[in-house]
């Protein structure tokens, strides 16, 4: 599966590089459809897409999304 992965890590970082909401759900259904689009036409499964995205594609995104935001913040003192 690491093509499959090499595929989708390419598309989040052209993709998924705003510093968004974590929870803005309707930018990232739209995000989470795109990456589908991208995926069949490379030629790989939806299925296979949604196993190298741990079963929910949406989730995954968002997760993503969520690790962008947390590295671009400072660290904070405590």
């Amino acid at each position: 599966m690491p093509e499959i992965s090499k595929c989708i890590q390419a598309w989040v970082d052209v993709n998924i590089t705003s510093q968004g909401h974590e929870e803005d759900k309707v930018q990232m259904v739209q995000e989470a459809d795109d990456l589908k689009t991208h995926a069949l036409a490379e030629g790989f499964t939806l299925e296979e897409l949604r196993r190298a995205c741990n079963g929910d594609i949406l989730a995954f995104l968002m997760d993503r999304q969520n690790s962008n935001n947390n590295m671009s913040r400072p660290a904070k003192d405590d």
